[in-house]
């Protein structure tokens, strides 16, 4: 079995994120950033998935990708989720190529019988988790005051993520790679 994901990734806007985390560290926030290169935004979440299913899998992102042209997220406002908002995401600002794209691909992966999350698509990118708020500074108050400048991304392709556990560390590994539809005249 393998633990995997569909995602965007996010690691070209690694810096830009990086100073947004130093505004939550310089407000008084800790706990465990998100790693560079685990930078990424979810499209589905699978979880424990057979390896007998990964050609099936391979066929579903290339039957979603050529279906959807290239296109460009913003990375906006920052959020809490958890019982003491003890994880801290990044959102992304509203986008209908990105809900559709999800959609189509949520979609395929029902129609192949294959596992997928039901639940309401919130996209996000996670940065702080078992976050810790300082005691004078209620979380949704602090995340209010931090600055941030949208961030761009364009988005060309989705992969296909492993989440491996490898000597008690948590790595992404990407299994698999596919543009979004290549076409004439279309631009992010």
């Amino acid at each position: 079995m393998k633990r995997l994901f569909i995602a965007i990734d996010l690691q070209d806007q690694a810096e830009l994120i990086r100073h947004l985390l130093d505004s939550l560290r310089q407000a008084g926030v800790r706990g465990r950033s998100v790693r560079r290169d685990h930078l990424h935004l979810t499209l589905q979440f699978l979880g424990d998935v057979p390896e007998s299913a990964l050609e099936n899998l391979r066929y579903v992102l290339n039957q979603t990708a050529g279906q959807i042209a290239p296109f460009q997220l913003t990375l906006s406002g920052l959020g809490t989720f958890g019982k003491h908002s003890d994880l801290i995401w990044l959102g992304v600002a509203e986008n209908a190529v990105c809900r559709q794209l999800h959609r189509i691909l949520t979609r395929s992966l029902c129609e192949r019988g294959l596992p997928h999350e039901n639940r309401p698509f919130q996209p996000h990118v996670t940065l702080i988790r078992q976050a810790v708020f300082p005691a004078e500074s209620p979380p949704d108050r602090l995340i209010q005051t931090i600055r941030q400048t949208p961030i761009d991304v364009p988005v060309h392709q989705i992969h296909l993520m492993e989440s491996r556990l490898d000597q008690g560390r948590r790595r992404y590994v990407p299994l698999f790679t596919v543009p979004l539809l290549v076409a004439d005249n279309v631009s992010c």
